[in-house]
């Protein structure tokens, strides 16, 4: 929250199968070796990422992806 009290930014865990098609299709395509560990669904001033944690034997990585499959750098 906002200190006027307005809601800024909200995080949600969603399920993968929960994710937009367009963004399954690009971990199927980029990240097809790494086991999905975590996806939360961030909402930041009516913007909407995805934070996906793949976990890769002993690495973890995080990846943001826009709606559209785009990763964001």
């Amino acid at each position: 929250y906002s200190p006027e009290g307005v809601l800024v930014k909200v995080k949600e865990e969603i399920a993968k199968k929960d994710l937009p098609i367009a963004v399954a299709n690009a971990i199927l395509k980029q990240y097809a070796s790494h086991r999905v560990d975590e996806v939360v669904k961030v909402t930041e001033h009516e913007v909407v990422v995805y934070c996906v944690e793949f976990d890769n034997r002993n690495q973890e990585l995080k990846v943001l992806f826009k709606p559209d499959g785009d990763t964001i750098k």
